[in-house]
């Protein structure tokens, strides 16, 4: 992806639009970062970009998003492309999260799309719930089949 700003400016415009009629008990919903409200969250994420590679801006946006949808019961659909650049990203560093710690040895594969990462056991299910799963989101595991998931759910 060479310019991922158009797809975090619709994503982020997209959360905005989510979240526009919230209550104040909603606003303090716990997300799925540990500790962090979903008002938390989405200050984090308000205007700037985290440091590192432009790939983790777009993570960013699309992992927070989840991040806070996912509590609350809003479910969005997010460019397939975008989501499995994400996943290939954090699967490829562990500088950030450990993603590549996380999913090593085993292989990614995508239900919604074409797409597959890794050799290994596979773990397959929506293209989402593997990026969330790459990234530590215990909450997608769940979602995800195959005999690598008991790997993946004990990292």
């Amino acid at each position: 992806m060479s310019d991922i700003w158009p797809v975090v400016h619709a994503e982020r415009r997209a959360l905005v639009a989510d979240l526009a009629d919230l209550s104040p008990e909603q606003w303090r919903t716990p997300s799925l970062c540990a500790g962090w409200s979903v008002h938390d969250v989405l200050a984090e994420t308000a205007t700037s970009a985290p440091p590192g590679p432009t790939l983790s801006w777009l993570g960013e946006a699309l992992v927070h998003a989840e991040d806070i949808r996912r509590p609350l019961g809003i479910a969005h659909d997010h460019p397939l492309a975008s989501v499995t650049a994400v996943t290939e990203f954090y699967a490829g560093s562990n500088v950030l999260i450990g993603g590549k710690r996380r999913v090593s040895g085993l292989t990614l594969q995508a239900t919604d799309t074409e797409w597959s990462l890794g050799s290994g056991p596979i773990v397959a299910g929506p293209a989402r719930a593997l990026m969330l799963a790459a990234t530590g989101r215990k909450a997608a595991l769940d979602e995800l089949t195959g005999p690598g998931v008991a790997t993946l759910r004990s990292r």
